[in-house]
């Protein structure tokens, strides 16, 4: 992926701790989308863990002290369909790319 693509990419994690103490405590769930890279939620946190919340991948982090790996058909076709859309805005700049990226998204069954 380029680092041109790579910001948008990033608005997919970065969760909202609501109650640190009952994240710390509880074990993540985790979706593996390549070697290097997984999502991860966890209680007491609204949205996807950020790497810096989660950890490196496959191991723990300080809101995610026990990964549990699950496998979603689901999820991983969605982030497909993410990455080819971001991937699609590539080199267009400000408004003009963020309008495309939705459309691009739409256009492939993504609702934002």
């Amino acid at each position: 992926m380029t680092e041109d693509v790579e910001p948008l990419i990033k608005i997919l994690e970065g969760g909202i701790v609501v109650d640190p103490d009952l994240a710390k405590s509880h074990s993540c769930v985790c979706v593996k989308i390549n070697d290097k890279s997984e999502i991860c939620w966890n209680a007491g946190i609204i949205g996807a863990l950020s790497r810096e919340q989660r950890g490196p991948v496959g191991q723990p982090g300080p809101y995610c002290p026990v990964k549990i790996y699950k496998e979603s058909p689901k999820i991983e076709e969605r982030i497909k369909k993410f990455r080819e859309a971001v991937e699609s805005v590539k080199g267009l700049t400000g408004a003009e790319r963020w309008k495309r990226l939705g459309e691009e998204l739409r256009a492939r069954g993504i609702e934002i």
